[in-house]
C-alpha cells in the first residue's frame, strides 16, 4: 500500500462531499456537517503531505472521521449545531475507504505500536 493510493482515497472522499447536494451552500456560509467533514477531510489530505506531521495522527483522523461518518448517536450532528443532514452511501462507502486505506499503509509502514 503506497501513500499515493491511500491519498487518493482521501481525495475521493473529498470529491464525494463536494458533490453532496448541500455542499455549496454549506461551503459559502462555512458552517454545517458537510462543510465541516470536507474542512476536516481536506486538512487530513494536508496533514498526509506534510514532513512535519506525525502519520500516526493522519491515520487516527481517517478512523475518527469514519466514526463520524457513521455516527447514529447525535455527535456530529450536535457538533454542527444540530444540522441533520445525511451523507448518503457513497460518502460512507468512500469514509470506510479511506479507513481501510489508512490501516493498510500503516500496517506497511509499521507505523502501529507493538
Amino acid at each position: 500500500m503506497s501513500l499515493a493510493a491511500f491519498e487518493d482515497s482521501i481525495k475521493a472522499l473529498i470529491s464525494s462531499l463536494e458533490a453532496h447536494e448541500k455542499f455549496r451552500g454549506q461551503q459559502t456560509q462555512q458552517s454545517g456537517k458537510v462543510f465541516f467533514m470536507w474542512d476536516f477531510a481536506k486538512n487530513t489530505l494536508r496533514m498526509s503531505q506534510s514532513n512535519t506531521e506525525p502519520k500516526s495522527n493522519v491515520m487516527q483522523r481517517c478512523i475518527f472521521a469514519n466514526l463520524l461518518f457513521h455516527d447514529t448517536t447525535g455527535t456530529l450532528t450536535l457538533l454542527c449545531g444540530g444540522d441533520t443532514t445525511e451523507f448518503g452511501d457513497d460518502v460512507k462507502q468512500k469514509s470506510a475507504d479511506c479507513e481501510k486505506k489508512a490501516g493498510e499503509w500503516e500496517a506497511a509502514q509499521n507505523l502501529t505500536s507493538a
